[in-house]
């Protein structure tokens, strides 16, 4: 496992998430929102104890973080993230505000990309058409996607539909391929403003 890069610690709010892709595309959707009270830390990985507690070791989270909380992928168990994210925040016992945030929505399986295709499904009608029938195309040569993998491969078809096919998702939500105000970021949105309100 890699270990937690160091990273400072400027803001109140502190969400540690699985990596810099995660922490980027994030932090642009809070941007757009003017949150700008929120940092990201990717810990290359799952949270898990080990990592989580490297974080609250970096500088200047003493100081300067009054609310702390885990983002994370349901992948193909919501209520094994869900439980994973309380344990660790609950071994910490830090005397912030502490919170979670299960991707895609806080109640269903998946993750991030997941998340990004439901705006691509109905900010792109046209292209998720062609994505489909592409992952079925490949379903009827035998190419099998695990399910937890789908939304993964989608976006990835998706980010090769436009005009700089070579972007991550990162690079892809600094340059506004997907719509910060799409209803379908509401939950994480919400949540994000609930971490703000003391």
């Amino acid at each position: 496992m890699m270990a937690v890069q160091d990273q400072a610690i400027s803001k109140p709010i502190l969400v540690v998430v699985e990596g810099k892709d995660d922490a980027g595309v994030l932090a642009k959707f809070c941007k757009e929102w003017a949150f700008n009270d929120i940092q990201f830390f990717g810990v290359n990985g799952k949270p898990n104890n080990d990592n989580v507690s490297a974080v609250i070791q970096q500088a200047g989270f003493v100081d300067n973080v009054k609310c702390f909380a885990i983002v994370r992928d349901a992948d193909d168990s919501f209520d094994d993230a869900k439980r994973s994210a309380e344990n660790i925040l609950s071994s910490l016992s830090l005397s912030i505000k502490t919170s979670f945030f299960i991707l895609p929505n806080n109640r269903d399986n998946g993750m991030l990309e997941t998340l990004l295709m439901r705006i691509v499904e109905q900010n792109n009608c046209d292209k998720n058409q062609c994505i489909n029938s592409f992952m079925g195309c490949l379903a009827t040569k035998g190419v099998i996607i695990p399910d937890h993998k789908k939304d993964k491969a989608k976006t990835y078809a998706f980010l090769s539909a436009n005009d700089d096919p070579g972007k991550r998702i990162n690079e892809a939500a600094q340059a506004g391929y997907w719509d910060h105000n799409n209803a379908s970021l509401k939950p994480i949105k919400d949540f994000f403003e609930t971490l703000r309100t003391p």
